[in-house]
């Protein structure tokens, strides 16, 4: 039978080897924060698209009603 892991374990000692590098302190943390703030951007954008989009629906069945208020009127 093959051993499966056999071939993850060497990858992740490379990375165990990175993240020990002396610059681990300044670069992960980094990376990390700057990874925070653009999901933080994203969710916010994506909340303010949601409404745009409620507005928009909102508006469409406003202006629908009154295109029919008014050709009823006619």
């Amino acid at each position: 039978m093959k051993d499966v892991t056999a071939g993850t374990r060497a990858p992740a000692g490379q990375v165990a080897t990175t993240l020990a590098a002396s610059d681990r302190g300044a670069t992960l943390p980094g990376a990390l924060l700057e990874f925070a703030q653009s999901t933080d951007r994203l969710v916010t954008l994506r909340k303010e698209l949601v409404e745009d989009v409620e507005l928009y629906t909102t508006y469409a069945a406003k202006l629908a009603e009154f295109d029919r208020e008014m050709g009823d009127g006619r």
